[in-house]
């Protein structure tokens, strides 16, 4: 195998010294992450580990390089957060940054070049991430790391096409392989390629081994149904991809290179990263790395300067005391100085006396008592308050409950009214939903001036605050509207120039035509005298190609003035605006082409173009796109994304400026974590002095540097350390493991200067808040075990006892254990999820509670995905987003699901609420119940203190937990029930049970296995003396059949060693009600197969109407009739799937029943298969009619350029190709003898493959009477062959006249069609299937009523009371008149020869007068036989 590796940057721009390892990609497994304290050193022996590898991380590449990514032998150096350790950086600011970028880099990238790798093994190696071979499976795109990271892999990936986008310049629309789950619409349910994630194009260049990686961000998802058009069979589908920040020049032209057809040696996979959104990570590391060293306040807390033996000797010194020493906090700089004072009067009562109060008056102890008085705050808060504004760097830690959001408030409202300068405050908050909230206590509080920054509001009441909605309210200045209005008409003109170059190089690409942009340069250069004729004078660049496109398509001069509608459509397809160009416009600008083009043609006299035949023209364009150069295009396109890259950062510098001024006119400026690294620069240009950041222990400590800008002077952070800290993707940079906690990436600025873990740092002086309102307090004494400072509120003194229920707070034990989630890394506890819901729905139907009283929390997404389910159906479900979006990227819940209701049809309040434990800190419920989910001693997610202390705080009145709380081993056989604790054998005995026990939780007894094998077992299984099966007792009868019980007589049916038994015994109703099921599913997906036919005929005309034969309306023209057939292959997708994924798998476990117990399950022949085939038929019987139609509509226009001739063409071919292949289909389902029990389905696929064959002979002789041969089975076309198959069908109708009788006509309509010598000429006239007889048989099975089962004669299976008459696959045969004739022939003449005999023997007698009653005689019976055939 040849070795592959990275490639090299080939501009000069990336040019470096390559003295480090060159890497390879290897068929081994991907060793696991490891770091080193090795600083990076270009210059020394060794050299760099990867091309990334750089000693100053200012000069890294954010996104991982390919080499980067192939380096998986090296480990990432990564420095230790403590001040003892060494560092190539001095103790400070610098080191600070450096450690922060690398260590947050890590997590964001780790993942990322795992995947990467692992990716390049399954397409370019073939091997599995275990290094196994690994065969192709098209199947299946979901993969998983050794290391744990899921990702999705699309094979065959093509670089189908360029698209010039008005926000994003330009975009890349690339194919792959999609795999079935996804196809259709389905892929909108799938949750993939969601707009923003971050996705990898990786391509190895088969000429040179050279691996290449491109990272870009999804733009738009399109399904199979975009791929239609080129040749996706349905099974291609598209994303758009757009390119990011990062993306450097080479890479643009690379892929501008793959779009023209120039990398045809190079393979392309296609990686998605789940829950990678770009941005979310993207604007933190930019921000570390363009700050400077004096970028962020407060440096002497952060990172103060000291020297490595200063480190050691603090350390020593911490040690001695046994506690850092807690730091001096002065007060803010502004509050220091002479006569300033905090204005309170916002916050104090008003009938107070005090109305503001210096630093000195704040720092007496008297102050507390004051602001307890005179204010709502209780204890707790004013001591928090009072601290806030004497330090300017203060943090309060708030347990829950105890009103954090409130103190935030309140300090909000004294800073305002006490600024020095009327410079907004910055509030900070990690997530919308808190920024929201905290707004909306603001401004519920009577705060003015609020701004709110970013697009992730939930509530409708903060569109009005939006920046956003507050800069369309602004004008620019007179000057900058001027420089505005010219950069945005520069942009105009340059994204037409890269639409309409975009659309040539697709155009080329996939029609085949050649665009007028694609060749200008070389008519230009080389053939000036035809740029001449063929350029026009419009001053749009889509009017420009108007006359080429016109004359490649074989257009003459005399009609390019009825054009109107071609020329309005090409103006109007992009513009900025979306402003279309109105139609007088339009005609002068068709006017001047035509005139224009006219004149050029005279003066070209007998070399005019126009005056050559079409064969001429088709040859000139061939010679001409032989003289392109491709690479000069690309190079073109390149070069328009960066000036269109360069204008719009022009126009944005303008939008900056006067958000500037809006952001400045404002008191609070509202935005999360990620908006600061954002917009970092204009918050600098406003000066903000004071920053306010809520919970601020869940913030990483890179992204609060973002929010503390360098002209901050007072900043206050609020949190809990002891709460949930910031979320990381590496374990290795964790707190929670032993590696980790050298890095402490999860520890946030609050939680390492509030406890410090570095020996050698000091501690900055906490507030803490001390009095909760939340929990009653039988609650909170849980919370007391972390907090025993803490105490109650009077108020939570008045919580009411839970309505139903004896106990507040219960522990429900049980004794089931949890199982692994196949399709999730998580773990899910069913019984759990089913007590949940019974504790839910009992306590919502006693009326005390709605369903916003009530919360459940779990620590995994996999239990959330369950309780979901469970619960969805019966209440409105609400998740939080960070929920919805885990649930989403596991492919688990339906996107927008949300129970009976969505978010905006029913209110947050009146929801249950759902969530993770990690996803609920800061909120509350009345009532909350806790699924623990794992069992056997193992506590999992729960083992952090952080979890256990959000999910036991967030109770106001109730708290129920569900777990298993024994942990020791469950006796039972595995996966069954286990015993509660009372009954646990170990906890009795102290030690395990010796043999095998099974719980019976119907009973609740706990019993030995044996014992209840033999009376269970026996009778369906052969049992060893031992117990131990033998065998499957295969002559069991019915009557030998008893439910499985306990020895005390109460039925087991849950008991899974029993539930094959069980279903056994009731195999009947099983048996019945899948019947009921597959009627159901058969008649309604016959109604869609009417109702989609219906509306093909209701359409036709105006579609045909819609079509334009000339040559500038092809595209538009192929769209229409695409869009038409979408529906109807919709439907026979479904019918196909539902037969392969349902009916055959039922009919099969039906069968599979049969073999093992013959006499339990009987050899029914169910004809459902066959019922869903003949729909199958049905569908694409109207399809094929349809087609024809249109294409002999298309056939019949008049298009100078035989556009839609060619399409028509097109379409007779596939009419063709399809009715042969189906007619082989129909064969192969007569051919099994099982279709021949059922006469209506065996007629009506007869008639189905009839109707194919005349397609198929129609088509044929149209085809051959337009010049075009097609080949085809002649058999399959042949009349005598036909008309035999017609003769069956027809002889099948007369036994079963009651039923079969519009199924006669039809064979009559068809045999009258071959009769007719027009049918070769004239496709039409095939006649459609008649199956309304058929439908009314459907229509009752829809109607299958349960409990009365009936297996016919030849083991069909019918209700009796739906089917009275009887089995309605069998139906009621009668004889034909000639079986009638044959009969009766022989009983010819029988009366008169015994009158002869008689009267020859003297004994003849004279008949009796005929009677009235009288039956008809064999004779006249005859006569009456032979008039009816003569007749027909």
């Amino acid at each position: 195998m040849a070795t592959l590796r990275g490639r090299r940057p080939s501009s000069p721009g990336d040019q470096v010294l390559y003295d480090y390892h060159i890497h390879t990609l290897q068929s081994r497994p991907r060793p696991h992450l490891t770091f080193t304290d090795e600083p990076p050193n270009e210059q020394s022996v060794g050299g760099q580990r990867h091309d990334n590898d750089r000693e100053d991380y200012r000069k890294m590449k954010i996104l991982p390089t390919i080499d980067e990514i192939l380096a998986v032998d090296s480990p990432i150096y990564m420095p230790k957060k403590d001040l003892r350790w060494a560092h190539p950086l001095p103790t400070g600011p610098g080191r600070h940054l450096d450690s922060l970028f690398r260590q947050l880099r890590c997590d964001s990238f780790e993942s990322i070049r795992d995947i990467c790798y692992t990716a390049a093994q399954l397409v370019f190696l073939n091997v599995n991430p275990t290094g196994q071979p690994h065969p192709i499976d098209r199947t299946q795109n979901r993969h998983e790391t050794v290391a744990g990271n899921r990702f999705f892999l699309y094979r065959d990936v093509n670089v189908e096409e360029l698209l010039a986008h008005e926000h994003k310049a330009m975009l890349v629309r690339t194919s792959y392989h999609c795999p079935s789950f996804m196809r259709g619409h389905k892929l909108y349910h799938s949750s993939r390629f969601q707009e923003g994630m971050l996705v990898a194009l990786l391509q190895l260049n088969h000429m040179t081994n050279e691996l290449s990686v491109f990272f870009l961000g999804v733009s738009l998802s399109q399904s199979t149904f975009s791929m239609d058009s080129s040749n996706g069979g349905g099974q291609r589908a598209a994303v758009q991809l757009a390119f990011l920040p990062t993306t450097t020049r080479q890479e643009i032209l690379q892929l501008s290179r793959h779009a023209l057809g120039l990398c045809a040696e190079s393979q392309l996979a296609l990686v998605e990263f789940p829950k990678v959104l770009f941005a979310g990570f993207y604007n933190c590391l930019k921000r570390l790395q363009e700050m400077k060293e004096t970028d962020f306040a407060f440096r002497t807390y952060i990172a103060p300067e000291m020297q490595q033996e200063e480190a050691f000797l603090a350390m020593q010194q911490n040690h001695l005391n046994g506690r850092p020493p807690i730091v001096d906090c002065p007060p803010p700089v502004h509050a220091r100085a002479p006569g300033f004072k905090y204005d309170l009067s916002t916050v104090l009562s008003p009938t107070s006396r005090v109305r503001s109060m210096s630093v000195d008056e704040l720092a007496r102890p008297s102050s507390i008592d004051i602001l307890q008085r005179e204010t709502t705050l209780d204890e707790g808060q004013a001591i928090a308050f009072r601290d806030s504004l004497l330090r300017e760097f203060a943090f309060t830690q708030g347990p829950p409950g105890c009103g954090k959001t409130f103190l935030g408030v309140q300090l909000a409202k004294a800073l305002l009214q006490s600024r020095p300068t009327p410079k907004p405050i910055l509030l900070v908050c990690l997530t919308n939903h808190a920024l929201d909230s905290f707004l909306e206590d603001l401004r519920d509080a009577g705060v003015t001036g609020l701004v709110r920054i970013g697009g992730g509001s939930k509530e409708e009441w903060t569109n009005s605050i939006n920046l956003k909605s507050l800069k369309r309210k602004t004008r620019l200045s007179k000057e900058d509207g001027f420089t505005m209005s010219t950069n945005i008409t520069r942009k105009k003109e340059t994204f037409a120039d890269l639409d309409i170059m975009c659309k040539a190089v697709s155009s080329k690409l996939h029609t085949r035509n050649l665009p007028w942009q694609y060749v200008e340069d070389i008519l230009f250069e080389k053939y000036p005298e035809h740029h001449a004729q063929l350029s026009t004078n419009a001053p749009s660049v889509h009017a420009k190609a108007f006359t080429f496109e016109y004359w490649s398509g074989g257009g003459d001069l005399e009609s390019i003035r009825d054009l109107h509608v071609e020329l309005a459509t090409r103006l109007n397809e992009v513009s900025l605006e979306r402003s279309k160009t109105p139609s007088g416009n339009v005609d002068d600008i068709l006017m001047d082409i035509s005139y224009f083009a006219k004149k050029q043609s005279h003066a070209a006299g007998e070399n005019s173009l126009w005056s050559l035949p079409i064969s001429d023209r088709q040859r000139l364009l061939r010679q001409w796109d032989s003289e392109v150069d491709r690479e000069r295009f690309a190079a073109k396109l390149t070069a328009l994304y960066f000036e269109f890259q360069d204008t719009d950062c022009a126009i944005k510098a303008l939008n900056s400026e006067r958000e500037i001024s809006i952001l400045e006119g404002h008191n609070v400026i509202g935005m999360t974590t990620t908006a600061c690294a954002t917009r970092w620069e204009q918050l600098l240009c406003i000066g903000i002095e004071t920053t306010l950041c809520e919970e601020a222990a869940e913030v990483m400590e890179a992204h609060t540097l973002c929010s503390l800008l360098p002209t901050t002077k007072h900043a206050i952070l609020i949190g809990d350390p002891l709460q949930l800290r910031p979320e990381t993707n590496e374990q290795m940079l964790t707190l929670e493991t032993r590696v980790g906690m050298e890095y402490r990436l999860d520890e946030s600025l609050l939680e390492r200067l509030m406890l410090p873990r570095d020996p050698s740092a000091s501690a900055v002086p906490v507030s803490q808040l001390n009095i909760q309102r939340r929990m009653h307090p039988e609650i909170a004494n849980i919370t007391r075990i972390t907090y025993p400072y803490l105490r109650d509120h009077e108020s939570t003194l008045d919580r009411l006892p839970t309505h139903g229920l004896v106990h507040r707070m219960f522990w429900w034990d049980h004794r089931i254990p949890e199982m692994d989630a196949d399709d999730l890394k998580s773990h899910v506890n069913l019984y759990e999820v089913e007590m949940v819901a019974g504790l839910v729905n009992y306590l919502l139907r006693g009326g005390a509670y709605d369903q916003g009283d009530i919360a459940i929390l779990t620590p995994y997404c996999g239990q959330l995905s369950k309780l979901h389910e469970r619960l969805s159906a019966t209440c409105d479900i609400w998740l939080s987003e960070k929920d919805r979006e885990l649930l989403l990227d596991e492919s688990l819940v339906a996107l927008g699901a949300e129970g009976r209701g969505t978010k905006d049809e029913v209110p947050m309040s009146d929801m249950l609420r759902m969530a993770t434990v990690d996803n609920f800190q800061g909120e509350e419920a009345r009532v909350i119940i806790l699924s623990t989910v794992r069992s056997g001693g193992s506590a999992g997610f729960l083992k952090t203190i952080n979890r256990i202390n959000v999910a036991c705080s967030r109770a106001r009145d109730g708290f129920y937990t569900i777990g298993l709380k024994c942990g020791h081993a469950c006796p039972s056989l595995h996966g069954e029930v286990c015993p509660p604790s009372e009954l646990c054998p170990t906890c009795a005995s102290g030690s395990p049970p010796n043999k095998a026990m099974l719980y019976l939780p119907d009973c609740g007894h706990l019993v030995d296995i044996d014992e209840l094998d033999w009376l269970n077992l026996r009778s369906v299984y052969e049992l060893a003396p031992d117990g131990s099966v033998r065998s499957i007792n295969s002559a069991i009868m019915p009557a030998d059949l008893q439910a499985p019980k306990c020895r005390c007589g109460v039925p087991c049916a849950k008991t899974r060693r029993y539930m094959n038994v069980a279903k056994l015994v009731d195999f009947q109703n099983t048996l019945d009600r899948l019947v009921a099921k597959m009627g159901r599913k058969m008649h309604k997906y016959a109604t869609a197969i009417d109702v989609v036919g219906r509306k093909l005929d209701e359409t036709f005309d105006p579609l045909v109407g819609d079509i334009r034969p000339n040559p500038l309306a092809t595209k538009t023209n192929t769209g229409l009739i695409l869009r038409r057939y979408r529906e109807i292959l919709d439907v026979q997708k479904d019918i196909v799937k539902h037969r392969q994924e349902v009916i055959d798998c039922i009919q099969s476990q039906i069968a599979k029943a049969h073999d093992a117990f013959p006499n339990i399950a009987r050899s029914y022949d169910l004809k459902f298969h066959s019922h869903f085939d003949a729909l199958e038929y049905r569908v694409i019987g109207i399809r094929i009619q349809d087609t024809v139609r249109m294409a002999n509509h298309l056939l019949g226009l008049q298009d100078p350029s035989f556009g839609v001739q060619r399409q028509g063409m097109k379409m007779l071919e596939y009419v063709h190709k399809e009715s042969l292949a189906r007619v082989d289909h129909c064969q192969n389902a007569l051919n099994n003898d099982r279709v021949k029990t059922s006469p209506m389905i065996d007629a009506e696929i007869r008639l189905h493959q009839v109707q194919f064959s005349l397609f198929a002979k129609a088509t044929k002789s149209k085809l051959s009477a337009l010049g075009t041969t097609v080949e085809g089975a002649v058999s399959a076309t042949d009349d005598t062959a036909i008309k035999g198959k017609l003769d069956e069908v027809m002889e099948i109708c007369e036994h079963y006249p009651d039923t079969h009788k519009l199924l006669m006509d039809t064979t009559a309509e068809f045999i009258q069609a071959i009769d007719r010598a027009d049918v070769m000429e004239d496709t039409i006239c095939i006649p459609k299937v008649k199956s309304r007889g058929v439908r009314e048989i459907e229509k009752l099975w829809a109607q299958h009523e349960v409990g009365s089962l009936k297996v016919c004669a030849k083991s069909h299976v019918y209700s009796t009371k739906t089917f009275p008459q009887g089995c309605p696959e069998c139906g009621r045969k009668v004889m034909t008149d000639r079986e009638l004739y044959q009969k009766s022939s022989k009983h010819l003449f029988e009366d008169r020869f015994l009158t002869a005999m008689r009267a020859r023997g003297g004994s003849a007698q004279p008949l009796p007068p005929a009677e009235p009653e009288k039956k008809l005689t064999n004779e006249e019976k005859f006569l009456e036989a032979m008039k009816k055939i003569g007749k027909k």
